[in-house]
């Protein structure tokens, strides 16, 4: 892959400014009602990764700087990271069957070895949406 810089000349509070206006107080339309999402962005949006990513990112260097980073189960992670922020909701998928869903596909433990499959939710009606 090929990533290209730019030099925008952005200052860094300029770039927060921008990165606030696209996070905060977001209108949007669903069946001719329009809504206001109050925090983060839109599911689906292309910035949706990168700032789950970089806030992630940051929760971590925090916990680590503060040694805060619990290392004994799973369960004082999920606790300690989802009390670091009101906003955070983290889950944990538990293995069932040698069976574990992860982002749109099923990783099956086989041995030590490790198959991968695409995982259809059980609501998947297999209804595409149709574009124009």
């Amino acid at each position: 892959m090929f990533i290209k810089e730019h030099d925008q000349n952005i200052t860094k509070s300029d770039l927060t400014e921008l990165l606030r206006i696209a996070t905060k107080n977001q209108l949007f339309q669903f069946q001719l009602n329009l809504y206001e999402q109050l925090d983060g962005v839109a599911m689906g949006s292309v910035q949706g990764p990168r700032m789950a990513n970089a806030f992630t990112c940051k929760i971590l260097k925090q916990l680590e700087t503060e040694k805060q980073m619990p290392v004994k189960t799973a369960s004082e992670l999920l606790t300690t990271l989802n009390n670091t922020h009101p906003s955070i909701d983290f889950t944990i998928e538990l293995e069932e069957n040698c069976k574990l869903s992860f982002l749109g596909m099923e990783i099956i433990r086989n041995g030590y070895h490790l198959d991968t499959k695409v995982h259809m939710k059980p609501m998947d009606t297999g209804l595409i949406i149709r574009t124009m």
